[in-house]
């Protein structure tokens, strides 16, 4: 469920576009328009969504990860110090900003079938949420990452690194994606961290 009970909260399906994560609004376009859901189908920002001869469903995508995930997203640049630290590269400390923040994390592959969903069944002109429906705060991400990690580390949450205006929780609802499309989330948080976290052991043995 989302936070509150009212149209401005962007975690409702019916609320503000809650912004992209984990990648940039054009690439989100270029995945939804190759997926081959069908014919003039296309996913679309605002201003595309604003025209009433286009056959458009609106996808808002909350926080999500992966293998592969840049480590300027947090649990990729977490992932990517416990696996610097397990190669003796970093001190074993890991460096975070805000560890009580709650976001709503998915895995990316979740992500990208949900796309698909709604392009083969969304509804003409409906926006979307594609979210786990979850809560959970930097500081669990970190101790579920832990639980993977080959070696001890101890965390740092250092000032610099706290975003200014940071909203505390946010947190969404799939309640109309699945309703209208039966797509959920299905990979738990706990493996797409492990994964993430084998990649970057990879990344960080390939690195000189």
């Amino acid at each position: 469920m989302a936070d509150a009970p009212d149209d401005r909260n962007p975690g409702r399906d019916d609320g503000p576009h809650p912004g992209l994560a984990g990648a940039a609004p054009a690439e989100h376009a270029r995945a939804a328009e190759s997926s081959g859901a069908g014919p003039g189908r296309r996913a679309a920002g605002p201003a595309r969504a604003g025209d009433p001869d286009a056959d458009v469903v609106r996808a808002r995508p909350f926080n999500h990860t992966g293998p592969g995930q840049n480590s300027a997203y947090v649990c990729s640049a977490i992932a990517r110090q416990l696996a610097a630290i397990e190669a003796g590269r970093q001190e074993p400390v890991v460096q975070v900003g805000n560890v009580d923040a709650v976001r709503d994390f998915s895995d990316v592959r979740d992500i990208a079938a949900g796309y698909v969903a709604l392009l083969e069944r969304g509804r003409r002109g409906e926006a979307y949420n594609l979210c786990s429906g979850e809560g959970v705060s930097i500081a669990e991400v970190i101790a579920l990452l832990r639980t993977h990690a080959r070696v001890p580390v101890r965390v740092h949450s250092d000032s610099s690194l706290r975003r200014a205006n940071d909203v505390p929780r946010f947190v969404g609802s799939h309640a109309r994606a699945t309703a209208d499309t039966g797509w959920r989330p299905s990979i738990p948080l706990t493996d797409t961290l492990a994964g993430l976290l084998d990649d970057w052991r990879v990344r960080i043995a390939s690195e000189r």
